[in-house]
C-alpha cells in the first residue's frame, strides 16, 4: 500500500510539472501547436489546466475552440459542464458535433 501511494505522488508531480511546461508553450502564435498542446492537457487531466482549457473554449478560432471542447471531455470536473453546454450553441457546426 505504501509503495502505491509514494507512486501515486511521483505520478502527480510529474502530471504537474508536465502542465506548467505545456501551459508555458501555449504562448505560441501556431495554431496546430496550440490544439496540440490543449489536447495533451486535456489528456494529463491536471486540474491546474482547467481554467486554460475553458479559456481555449472560448477562443476565436474554431479550431482551437473544438480541441478545447473535447479536452474538457476528458477531464472529471465540474466546471467544464456549463462550457460544454454553450459549446451546443457555438456557430460552428463542428464545434457542436463534438
Amino acid at each position: 500500500m505504501v509503495g502505491k501511494v509514494k507512486k501515486q505522488k511521483r505520478s502527480s508531480f510529474w502530471r504537474k510539472c508536465l502542465t506548467r511546461l505545456l501551459i508555458s508553450r501555449l504562448r505560441t502564435n501556431s495554431i496546430d501547436m496550440r490544439t496540440y498542446i490543449i489536447q495533451a492537457l486535456g489528456k494529463i487531466g491536471d486540474e491546474s489546466a482547467i481554467p486554460i482549457i475553458l479559456s481555449a473554449a472560448k477562443d476565436e478560432n474554431s479550431t482551437i475552440r473544438r480541441f478545447a471542447i473535447s479536452a474538457l471531455a476528458d477531464i472529471k470536473d465540474e466546471q467544464k459542464i456549463i462550457t460544454l453546454i454553450n459549446a451546443l450553441e457555438d456557430p460552428e457546426s463542428d464545434i457542436r458535433a463534438t
